[in-house]
């Protein structure tokens, strides 16, 4: 068994899912990439082997578990992104930082390091969760330009 396959089955196994090829394979596509995923691009890369659906309902029930989390995007097609190693419990994301969609290339980053300031907003309202999209050109196609 290769390290990536083996990473993904033990995360499937801290949050007690059983390993199935789906899960195993959604989790290793995460794992391979540098930037979130959508629904569509997973498809491409897992290929005709899984059913669209599944692999709908696999990426639904990773974020509840806390293993994903949701990015929305600003062509209105949600991207997915591993939860921070601990950050996440069921029902309770704590992925508090910024994403960034490149103009260029149209990948989404989790930039972890940047973290999102504390939102003081009028009494009365509560807040569930907060999504802070930075678009611009990311750090390689703006290295690309520049050679």
């Amino acid at each position: 068994m290769d390290n990536l396959n083996e990473q993904a089955g033990k995360l499937l196994k801290q949050y007690n899912f059983r390993q199935t090829a789906t899960r195993l394979s959604v989790l290793r596509s995460f794992l391979e990439s540098s930037h979130a995923l959508s629904h569509q691009c997973l498809e491409t890369i897992l290929g005709a082997h899984f059913d669209r659906v599944t692999i709908y309902r696999t990426l639904i029930s990773f974020i509840d578990a806390g293993i994903l989390h949701k990015i929305p995007d600003s062509a209105g097609s949600p991207k997915y992104a591993l939860c921070g190693e601990g950050n996440c419990l069921a029902g309770n994301h704590q992925d508090h930082h910024i994403h960034f969609a490149c103009n260029q290339c149209k990948q989404t980053f989790c930039i972890e390091e940047t973290i999102i300031p504390q939102i003081q907003i009028p009494p009365c309202y509560i807040i569930s969760k907060v999504n802070f999209l930075v678009e611009g050109i990311c750090k390689d196609c703006s290295e690309s330009q520049i050679s």
